[in-house]
Formats: structure tokens, sequence, C-alpha cells
């Protein structure tokens, strides 16, 4: 039986995906994807199961109406683009004692511009090796969960920008989706725009709430949720 407990913590800093027990439903494939589902959003309130293993390895089309993606196993792990099937996603395994193979893994996905599934291993003897390669990583990469990134594609995909006031010292934007789950498809974008003549640094809220933000390469880039509340940017020169 799974640690609930163990798994509740858990869920509160990582993705709990799906990966459902082939041949325990009398409905096949899709009321399997449907049980596993259901089981963890029961199990742990308030965090969506969002992607699945397929039982088997075996892509099952009915994914569709449970999962934003579906995770296979093979070497053709990296998307140069947003992938096309992102129910039939390749999840790249590193096995243990293969950090020279993770490091290639990565390099591939630096090198494309693109960005790529990896399965870190298991908790061997070269584990904390493995996460430390990560951590070498960090700044050229945006490590996060399948699901986080699934999210931030669909959102993106529609998001739409509008200014909806301005002075000398502020900007009132609203950024806003065509995404119906707000309580799904709620994760930050972030976005870039032309700091305003005069403008050399600013803050920025989101609902009056702080977000992240800077001035990177002279413009004013920030994060900001769809359809998560207005947007203000306050000169701070």
């Amino acid at each position: 039986m799974p640690d609930w407990p163990r798994l509740r913590e858990i869920a509160t800093v990582h993705e709990i995906g799906s990966r459902p027990d082939l041949g325990r439903y009398a409905g096949g494939g899709e009321e399997e994807l449907r049980a596993a589902r259901a089981c963890i959003e029961k199990e742990i309130p308030g965090r969506h199961c969002l992607t699945v293993a397929y039982p088997d390895g075996k892509y099952v089309p009915e994914a569709l109406r449970y999962y934003l993606g579906g995770r296979l196993q093979g070497k053709q792990h990296i998307y140069a683009d947003y992938p096309k099937q992102p129910l039939q996603l390749t999840d790249y395994h590193i096995p243990q004692g293969s950090v020279g193979e993770l490091e290639k893994a990565i390099g591939g996905i630096l090198n494309r511009r693109g960005w790529g599934i990896i399965t870190y291993g298991e908790r061997g003897e070269d584990f904390a090796e493995q996460m430390d390669t990560i951590l070498h990583y960090h700044s050229r990469l945006w490590d996060a969960p399948v699901a986080d990134v699934l999210r931030y594609i669909k959102e993106a995909q529609t998001a739409r920008l509008s200014l909806l006031r301005q002075t000398e010292e502020t900007l009132v934007l609203q950024l806003t989706d065509l995404l119906p789950e707000d309580d799904v498809f709620n994760h930050p974008l972030t976005l870039e725009i032309a700091l305003p003549p005069g403008w050399r640094r600013f803050k920025a809220t989101q609902a009056g709430k702080p977000v992240w933000h800077g001035v990177v390469r002279g413009g004013a880039r920030f994060n900001a949720v769809p359809d998560g509340g207005e947007i203000l940017l306050r000169k701070t020169n």
C-alpha cells in the first residue's frame, strides 16, 4: 500500500503522478486511468494529478480525458519546441551509476535550447552525485516537474497581456488565457516588456502581492499568473 502520509508531505514540493496498475480494473485501460487519478486526488486533497506513466509502458488514447501528459520510456527525450503529442512524451531513464549519461542528456537539451524529460534513477550510491550534477546546471536550466512544464506551455500558448492604465510612475497590466480551469492552469508565466522611457528599476505586484521581477537586457521581466488579478509595475528609480 502507498505511504500516503509520506506522499502528502512530498506533494507539498513535488509532483505526484499516476502509474495505474494494469489489469486491476474490469473496465480496462480507461478505468485504470480514471481510478488512479481519483485515488491520488482523494488521498492528497488540494493537489491535482495531471500526468501518467502508462501501465506496461503502453500508450492509452483515453488518457486525454484525465491527464495533461503521459510518459513513455525511451531515448528520444529532447524537444526543441512545444511537444505536439504531450500524451506521448518520452521519459528518458538515467540508471544508477550513470552520471556521465545524465550530463550528456543535459548537454543535448542545452545545445538544442529545448527541453527534455529525465528520470534521475534509483536512490543508489551515486544518487547524490546525480543531484549535484543537476544543481551544477541550475543557472542554465528550468528544472521543474512535467506537469508544471505542460501547464506553463498551455498557458503560454493562449496568454494575452493587456495594458489597462498607465501614468509616468506606474503600469497596470492584465494577463489572461483562454483556459477554463483556473485552479489547474495557475502557473506563473515569465513575461518581458520594454521599460517605459526614464525607468531603470521597478517593483512588481499582482493582486497586491509581490512577484518575482527584475531588469534583464534593459527590459522589465516579471512573473504573473494568468487570470490572477491586476499586475502593477511601479517605477522605483
